[in-house]
């Protein structure tokens, strides 16, 4: 009886050793398996987002380098390059007016654009909109926009990232203000300040739709690692 016994150890242990084996054989490949599912669908979300990064920044681009367009025919003005040279001149009521007129007439191309703000070379404010009023006796070098420009010696604009508007009275909004220089062609000499405000909410528009997952979200900083954008 005892030896008869021994067989069917020996068979018990065989089968209980290759379904151990066949069940690491099993986890072994389970774990294959998800590294290398892991890792295409982690190679595929960075090539997707990429390209949707990609579409994003010509957006930006192209709603960015339009504003600078803009600010970059302020600069130009005729009308608004004679006064800041010479505001006391005998027709500087009229030149004055001229560029107003169109200063007013800008946001209206662009539905983008806030505000527009024109200073002179002692940051006294040249150009306000209509609708707006400045607060007394408000000096602009406190604030941010004013203060990345302050030591250029070229007019190549700077964007300055989400902020409240604090300079008007009333109720202020959030804005994202492109600011630059306003030079005399000839001389090169700093004649005043330009600052455009940008509606906050376009590059909202801009980004609502893109999808980067439930927890995934896009912001945007300037080449010194500045935030310009964050929703």
């Amino acid at each position: 009886m005892k030896k008869g016994r021994v067989p069917k150890r020996i068979s018990t242990i065989i089968i209980l050793c290759f379904s151990i084996f066949m069940v690491a054989i099993l986890i072994l490949m389970s774990i294959v398996s998800y590294y290398y599912s892991y890792e295409s669908m982690r190679e595929r979300t960075i090539s997707d987002t990429e390209v949707i990064l990609s579409q994003v920044g010509k957006n930006i681009g192209r709603y960015i380098s339009n504003i600078e367009s803009i600010s970059g025919i302020i600069n130009t003005k005729k009308d608004v390059v004679r006064y800041l040279e010479d505001p006391e001149a005998e027709d500087a009521g009229v030149t004055r007016a001229n560029f107003r007129n169109f200063l007013n007439y800008l946001p209206q191309i662009d539905k983008n654009i806030v505000s527009i703000f024109i200073f002179d070379r002692d940051n006294n404010p040249v150009y306000v909109p209509a609708t707006l009023r400045m607060k007394e006796n408000y000096d602009i070098t406190q604030d941010e926009w004013y203060r990345n420009v302050k030591d250029y010696v070229t007019d190549i604009p700077t964007l300055t990232g989400t902020q409240v508007r604090t300079m008007t009275q009333g109720d202020n909004p959030w804005v994202i203000s492109l600011s630059r220089r306003i030079l005399n062609a000839t001389t090169g000499e700093i004649i005043g300040t330009q600052l455009v405000e940008l509606n906050y909410s376009a590059i909202d528009d801009i980004l609502n739709d893109i999808n980067l997952g439930s927890k995934g979200y896009i912001f945007i900083v300037d080449a010194d690692g500045k935030m310009v954008y964050h929703p």
